[in-house]
Order: structure tokens, then sequence, then C-alpha cells
């Protein structure tokens, strides 16, 4: 072998293990999640028996590995990773075989320092190969940008290279409403992503594709109440036993049991501003629409709401259980066994981060459930009356922890997955957010 040819082995060698050197990851945003209490339900200790902060790192990529102060393997979630470190942590190390290690210094950020059972978002911008994403558009000639350039749309689909990070759309169609939001472009994934818009003269949703859903109950299975003009519909909710919770979500999730429900109304749809300011004479929601879902209201507010309520009427509405709340959102005796709230596609039936363009939509304006309820995946997340409890194996309509209650449903803001029917969340009963509202029970 001469010389020549064992010095082209040489650099081919060295070139072959340089590859991906020069590409970089950045922290896009770092920030302290205040209403976010999972580094307190799932806590963890280090060895001197203290709890630790929690960082969720959120980033497309796979195989990302940590070094640092952690505490345990970090958790693999879809779309972040949790990684726990020790109290007042200042550095952490983030490393990919296809990037340069990347070093975190929490000092350079307002946020700061991760603090004892504090929960925190990391998200990252890596410059990874491209990954295919497909938008179906509906109407079909809909102006497409994505990060704030315009691309080709073809028989409503327009097909992007991206990289696997966080981008944002705009579509923009004669006739109809505006939308942008942010979306994530995962790897080794279909990505796939559908918008519809609605139109502009009276909120009419655009058409989307028919499921197969079960006949809406008849009439006589919808009571009506009218207080102060404004009229709203609960739904007759016929009793029976279903498997609660989801062995393929989360821990809080687990394990699936069975549970038997009696019946009961629940509202058609999320309580709308309309009806609040009809009874309590005010609106706090953030985003402002008479039938917009009502937000910022906290369980609290909800009681006073509902006791007003209750003198006006003389019926005695209620918040739903967490179960009654499942049993209704999976369809109840009419269920098909759907993933979301009337459909396996989110798109058809709900507004999450994805479709929603950053805010709430007017309740009823998409799909509905085998059971004729509307908006039970995202748009806004809805109170129940249960406090959480950790121990949902011996579940029994209420909870044990405090002054945390359940939240349930997802909201426009949330991951499509977070928006899945046995997906649960939990705030304390003082707490109100732009994405948290409710529906009633009777």
């Amino acid at each position: 072998m001469n010389l020549t040819r064992i010095t082209l082995m040489a650099v081919a060698l060295l070139l072959s293990a340089l590859v991906g050197w020069g590409k970089q990851m950045t922290v896009n945003d770092y920030n302290q999640l205040a209403g976010d209490l999972t580094a307190r339900i799932y806590p963890r200790e280090d060895l001197a028996g203290k709890k630790c902060a929690l960082v969720k790192v959120v980033t497309a990529l796979k195989d990302v590995g940590f070094e640092g102060n952690l505490v345990g393997e970090p958790e693999y979630k879809l779309g972040e990773y949790w990684v726990y470190l020790t109290n007042n942590t200042r550095y952490l190390k983030i490393k990919h075989p296809d990037f340069d290690p990347l070093m975190v210094d929490f000092d350079n950020f307002s946020a700061g320092r991760p603090q004892t059972e504090s929960t925190y978002e990391l998200k990252l911008k890596a410059g990874a190969a491209l990954q295919k994403v497909t938008f179906r558009l509906i109407p079909s000639d809909i102006t497409l940008t994505v990060d704030m350039k315009e691309y080709p749309v073809t028989n409503g689909v327009a097909e992007l290279m991206l990289s696997p990070e966080e981008h944002s759309y705009m579509a923009f169609a004669q006739g109809y409403q505006t939308y942008g939001s942010k979306f994530m472009v995962y790897e080794d994934i279909d990505n796939k992503i559908t918008i519809a818009l609605d139109r502009k003269s009276g909120h009419t949703p655009t058409p989307a594709p028919a499921s197969p859903t079960a006949p809406v109950p008849s009439q006589k299975n919808v009571e009506k109440f009218t207080v102060k003009g404004v009229t709203f519909e609960m739904v007759r909710v016929d009793g029976g036993s279903f498997m609660m919770g989801s062995d393929n979500g989360y821990k809080d999730e687990k394990p699936v049991h069975s549970e038997t429900i009696g019946t009961f109304y629940i509202g058609k749809t999320e309580v709308t501003q309309a009806l609040w300011t009809a009874v309590m004479g005010s609106n706090p929601s953030y985003h402002k629409g008479q039938s917009l879902p009502v937000e910022e209201v906290s369980w609290d507010d909800c009681q006073e709401f509902i006791d007003r309520l209750n003198r006006i009427t003389g019926q005695n509405f209620r918040l739903p259980t967490e179960a009654e709340w499942e049993y209704a959102a999976r369809g109840g005796n009419r269920s098909r066994g759907y993933e979301y709230s009337g459909s396996n596609n989110i798109e058809s039936v709900g507004w999450h981060d994805g479709n929603s363009g950053n805010s709430t939509h007017p309740v009823g304006n998409k799909l509905d459930n085998e059971l004729g309820l509307y908006d039970m995946s995202g748009n806004v997340r809805e109170w129940t009356s249960d406090l959480w409890s950790s121990d949902y194996s011996s579940y029994r309509n209420g909870g044990s922890s405090g002054s945390y209650r359940v939240s349930r449903g997802g909201s426009y803001n949330y991951y499509a997955k977070n928006c899945r029917s046995a997906n649960r969340s939990l705030n304390d009963s003082s707490y109100h957010y732009r994405s948290l509202g409710f529906r009633l029970a009777l």
C-alpha cells in the first residue's frame, strides 16, 4: 500500500469522524413554568434527600444526552425530555451525535438557576437534517407562509422540507379568517398538519371530512335553559361502565380501571363568555368574544358562578366529576373507542397548538362526539369537581391532594397528545389562566 493511498484513507477516516461537527444546537427559550406542578407531583430527591428541580427540554431530536448535576435518568416524552437537576444547578451540558455539544449556563437567562420543586421549560433549536412536512389545507386555495416564506399549494396540499424544530405558519384565503400558529417538526415520523379556516361571516366552520360518529341524541335527551336571554343546552348521558385511563399515555393515566357512572346531564359546549357575563355581570376572559369559551376563571370562581346560576334557575348545576367527564368525552355508552373526543383525528374535533392560531375559538365549530358534545378535546381545559389523586388505581370520584383540582381535555395551546380523552392536569383551586375554563353538569 503506497503512501498516497494511506494518506487518503487517513483523511477519509478523519472526515468520517468529523461528520456532524460544526452543526449547532442553541437555546431558543428558557422560562420557569409557574403553573406547572410536575416537579411537585412527580418529585425526585438528591442524595441529601432534597427535592429537585425539573427542566423540560423541548426538542424534536432523538438520542439526546445530558451531563451535569442530574438526579436519575432523564425521561423522554413526546417532543421533550424531563431532566431532574439538583437545586441551584448552574450548568447543563446537552449532547447529540450529530451536533456540537451545547453548554447551557442558566445564569445567562432571566429565569435563573433551576430551584427545588420548580418546573422549567428549555426549548432547543437545532439545524438537523430536513424532514418532510405535508400540509392539508381547507379551502384548497389557501396561501401558506411558513417562517415568513410563501410556499406553493397544489389541490389543497403543500409539501415542505423543514428542520426538526419549532416553526410557525400563517394561512390566508379570500373570505376566510386568517390563522397562524407555531408547530413542531419531528425526526423520523410522518409530519402532517391540517389547517381548516373558518369563513369570516358568522364563523361558519369549513366543512371537514365526515367522521363515523353515532347520531346526535334526539331532542328529548337535550334540556334547554335560558338566563337573561342567553340559551345553553345540557345533553343527557345515560349511565354505564367504562375503562377509565390509558396504558398509552402518561404515568398519571395508569392503571386503566373500571368505573360505573350513573345517568347525568353535561353541557353541550363549554360555558361561553355570554353565559358567564349574563350570570356574573362581567367577563374575565383574555380572549374576548361572546361565543368563545370563558377562561381566566379559577375553580373557586366556577363555584361562585354555579351558586348564582342555581339561584337564578332553581336547578342544581355543578362541575362534572373526573370520571363523568371522561365517560362523556369517550361517548358514554355510544363510545367507538376514539383517542380524542369524537375521532382519532384531532383536526376534525379539536383546537390545539397546531391549528388554533394560539387562540380560543367559538364553541361548537368542530365536529361533535358520539353524544353530540363539542370541544371536549382542546379549545380550553375544563375544571372538574374532583381533588387530584396520585393513587389512580383506587380512584372513586375524588382524590386527596390538598387544594389541587383536576382539569381535563387539553387546550388550544397544548400538544395534540395532551388533548386526548384520558389526559389529566391539575392546578390549585385558585389558579386561573387564559386556556382554562369549564362546562356544567346536572
